[in-house]
């Protein structure tokens, strides 16, 4: 959108707004539009795509494709679990404070670390998207404000203030996402499998079991190890590898 309004409004075939602290027009396409259309590419462009026939990649969702009521289905995708990990290319990791604390969860990321490399592992925490959208909507309200009493009122400061004041809410979401990165290097120095939390108590004997075999299969601990000294070789992956891929993951 602003590569095609951004021209055109240059070339005078828009209409812009003269600022009194500004050499340059601004274009009021450009201001008015650039941010809707990013939201509805941000929201809708998958169904977009798809209309015109872009297929989108193929996933594995765990709490959707492990079925959750039938006991036996759902011993079966437990199972399996390694066997999807190591058949896909990539891990979406969506991010909250508990995602460290949880059996399953951790199982997931440090199986794909233990069968991959970190370059296909993304971790996006649940305030990323809260904060695209709201740094994105406050500057957008920011600027379509600032421009209109900057050209109303004819004061040069007004525009600057408003858009210092937008910036606020980025630099309170950059500090949260810092301490965020503290706890999970804390977390993790101290993780044991025994010590994390699981929704369904009858799950954990055949996620560890799981375990076991996975850091036997891949030659992290020699193949002969006990499932005790199985699951002591995890919580040495975990506490080595997790960390540094975790926080280079959030940049």
């Amino acid at each position: 959108a602003m590569a095609t309004l951004a021209p055109l409004s240059a070339m005078g075939y828009l209409p812009v707004l003269r600022m009194p602290w500004a050499d340059y027009p601004i274009g009021i396409c450009c201001t008015a539009l650039c941010t809707p259309v990013f939201f509805l590419a941000l929201f809708r462009g998958r169904d977009l795509g798809r209309c015109v026939g872009c297929k989108g990649p193929m996933v594995f969702v765990d709490k959707a494709c492990v079925h959750q009521t039938d006991e036996t289905l759902k011993r079966a995708g437990i199972e399996h679990l390694g066997a999807f990990l190591n058949t896909s290319s990539s891990i979406v990791i969506v991010y909250t404070d508990i995602y460290l604390q949880k059996l399953w969860t951790v199982y997931e990321v440090a199986s794909f670390l233990a069968l991959h490399s970190t370059g296909g592992m993304y971790v996006i925490p649940t305030i990323c998207p809260i904060l695209v959208i709201a740094t994105m909507s406050a500057l957008y309200i920011g600027v379509t404000l600032g421009a209109i009493a900057a050209a109303t009122l004819r004061c040069k400061y007004t525009f600057p203030v408003l858009i210092s004041s937008c910036s606020c809410i980025g630099v309170s979401a950059f500090r949260s996402w810092s301490r965020s990165k503290a706890a999970i290097q804390v977390r993790l120095a101290s993780f044991t499998v025994h010590r994390t939390l699981c929704a369904c108590e009858e799950d954990r004997p055949a996620v560890c079991r799981n375990i076991a075999v996975m850091m036997r299969a891949t030659d992290v601990v020699p193949f002969d190890s006990t499932d005790d000294e199985a699951l002591a070789g995890f919580d040495d992956l975990v506490r080595t590898r997790l960390p540094d891929a975790m926080v280079g993951m959030f940049g």
